[in-house]
C-alpha cells in the first residue's frame, strides 16, 4: 500500500514537472545583439542632443539678457553651435551618423533664436562651407576652428553672416 502510495506521488510529481512552464535563457545572435546595442545608442545620443539643445536655448537668453553687466567684457554671440562626428567616441559615431548625418565636416547642432545666425537663415543641420572665403578643416579641429574664426570675426564687429557665411541645408 504504501509502495502504491509512493508510486502514485512519484508520478503525478513527475507529471507536475513535466506541465510547469520552463524558463530558459534565449538565443541572441551577434547581428541581432549588435543592431540592438547600436538601436539604445541612438536614443541615447537622441536624448543627449534634445538636452543640449534644451540647454543651449536656455543659455543663449541668460547670455544675451546679462549682456549689459559684462560692460566691455562681452563679445559678439553669434548664437550658433557647430559639431561633427569627431565630437563622439568612436563607438558613438555609428549612432550619430544614422541619427544626425554627420561627418568630418563642420554641422551646425544648435541656432539660437532670434540670433544673427537665426536672422541670417542657418538651420540646425546646415553644413558650414565656407565663412569669408575661409574654409572650415575637416576632421577632429573643424569646430573648434570655426569658434575661433568666429571669435576673430567678432573683434571687428559682427560680419554680415547672410553674404559672409556659406552654408548648405543637409535634410536629416
Amino acid at each position: 500500500m504504501n509502495f502504491q502510495l509512493f508510486g502514485t506521488i512519484a508520478l503525478a510529481t513527475s507529471l507536475i514537472g513535466c506541465a510547469t512552464p520552463q524558463t530558459r535563457m534565449p538565443t541572441v545572435d551577434k547581428v541581432s545583439s549588435l543592431n540592438e546595442a547600436n538601436k539604445q545608442r541612438e536614443l541615447v545620443v537622441e536624448d543627449y542632443v534634445t538636452t543640449h539643445k534644451r540647454l543651449q536655448a536656455v543659455a543663449s537668453k541668460v547670455m544675451v539678457s546679462g549682456a549689459e553687466l559684462c560692460n566691455e567684457k562681452v563679445s559678439p554671440f553669434f548664437g550658433i553651435h557647430v559639431w561633427n562626428e569627431d565630437n563622439f567616441q568612436k563607438e558613438w559615431r555609428t549612432a550619430v551618423n544614422t541619427k544626425y548625418g554627420l561627418t568630418g565636416q563642420v554641422h551646425v547642432s544648435t541656432v539660437s533664436s532670434g540670433s544673427v545666425s537665426d536672422i541670417a537663415g542657418i538651420k540646425e543641420g546646415d553644413i558650414i562651407q565656407s565663412v569669408n572665403d575661409w574654409l572650415p578643416p575637416y576632421g577632429k579641429d573643424g569646430p573648434s576652428k570655426f569658434d575661433e574664426k568666429l571669435a576673430e570675426l567678432g573683434k571687428s564687429g559682427i560680419p554680415d553672416l547672410p553674404s559672409s557665411a556659406s552654408f548648405s541645408s543637409n535634410l536629416l
